[in-house]
């Protein structure tokens, strides 16, 4: 028996575009996640584009799930600006919805009436970067305002799901009056484990490239470079994201790494990629979650990271974490990493889904629906 409806807001998301895959890939399973369930006492449409329904629309539509496609794209420029400030108002009204999900976290300027407002915020990424002045390429006009549209949505949306208790503290700190409204929900493990490689069949080490400074990227590889000068042996580095290291200005040209960049790739692609290769290096100075890290379990390879903000959360003591304070201790934390056997991976891998089961998510994330529906 439904006792009111829910409206989930994606218009605005493009794989193809978005620099936020994280972002996406959190809406996409989701969804997925929730057209698996039976009844959740309430019903839902989607409301999606013509460049997302495809990824985004689950294989089976459940009896109380709806998808209304609309037919334009709205992932950049003055057409996203059109969607997320007036288009979704349109919407909320023409299908009468009780609640509206913002899982990218952008709300409208004008909130839609008579609906409660739940929104995902995933980071405090621009504030943490415009306090230590290493805010991401681009214009400042462009930070300014998606930091003004995290703030907005902290302070304008009835209720904030947050994907960890890091994430959770810095939003608080922001706006310390909408602590009351803020719910943590885990983003949670992957949904499928990948058959792993025994350690002896991998190689190499895996880094998640990007020129925003907070992703660390530079220093990723000159840590690395550090660390093969030390083992006197060349080290094979995959640099996924980036097409070459030519955005990296700071970095110093790496003398003893073999690196490939292989620009953009697919999530299978990345799948594969995580398989193949004997640790991820991550070490990312402030997160939201921190994904990649039980992404790269699923698939059996191991991680080093830097043992702060949300990374901290998420893995709590597994070996491989670095305390950030220089080269002898990043060289600890990798030689902890790569000493993991593939009975070890398969442990962590096994810890990591029981403490952040994907189902979790989404039955925490339909309460979260629930409360809202439940405020008059």
């Amino acid at each position: 028996m439904s006792t009111g409806r829910v409206g989930l807001y994606a218009v605005d998301q493009d794989l193809r575009t978005t620099a936020t895959i994280g972002v996406f890939n959190y809406t996409r399973r989701l969804i997925h996640g929730l057209a698996d369930i039976q009844e959740p006492g309430f019903s839902m449409v989607l409301w999606l584009s013509a460049s997302n329904a495809e990824s985004l629309s689950p294989a089976s539509l459940p009896p109380w799930m709806q998808v209304r496609s609309i037919n334009s794209a709205a992932s950049t420029g003055w057409r996203r600006l059109r969607a997320d400030h007036l288009q979704v108002r349109q919407l909320v009204a023409d299908d009468a919805v009780d609640v509206v999900h913002f899982p990218k976290g952008w709300m409208p300027l004008i909130r839609p009436r008579r609906a409660r407002s739940v929104a995902t915020l995933h980071d405090t990424i621009l504030h943490y970067c415009r306090e230590h002045d290493c805010l991401p390429p681009g214009s400042d006009m462009r930070w300014r305002y998606f930091e003004w549209m995290l703030c907005h949505a902290l302070n304008r949306a009835d209720l904030v799901i947050a994907p960890s208790p890091s994430t959770a503290d810095s939003l608080a700190a922001i706006s310390t009056g909408a602590r009351g409204k803020i719910r943590t929900v885990p983003t949670g493990a992957i949904d499928g484990d990948v058959a792993p490689l025994a350690v002896e069949a991998k190689r190499g080490v895996l880094v998640m490239g990007s020129t925003s400074p907070h992703k660390a990227t530079a220093e990723t590889l000159m840590l690395l470079d550090g660390y093969a000068r030390t083992r006197d042996s060349a080290l094979p580095v995959t640099v996924v994201g980036l097409d070459d290291l030519d955005g990296l200005r700071e970095l110093a040209p790496p003398q003893h790494l073999e690196i490939t960049c292989t620009g953009r790739i697919s999530n299978e692609q990345l799948q594969r990629t995580m398989q193949q290769s004997r640790v991820l290096a991550y070490l990312s100075l402030v997160e939201g979650f921190g994904l990649p890290l039980l992404e790269a379990y699923s698939t059996g390879t191991a991680v080093c990271y830097r043992d702060t903000s949300a990374l901290a959360d998420v893995m709590d003591g597994i070996p491989g974490g670095w305390d950030g304070q220089g080269h002898e201790s990043f060289v600890e934390a990798l030689d902890r990493a790569m000493a993991l056997s593939t009975s070890d991976i398969l442990d962590i891998r096994q810890d990591l889904r029981e403490r952040f089961p994907p189902e979790r998510c989404i039955a925490d994330t339909v309460s979260v629906y629930r409360e809202a529906l439940s405020m008059s």
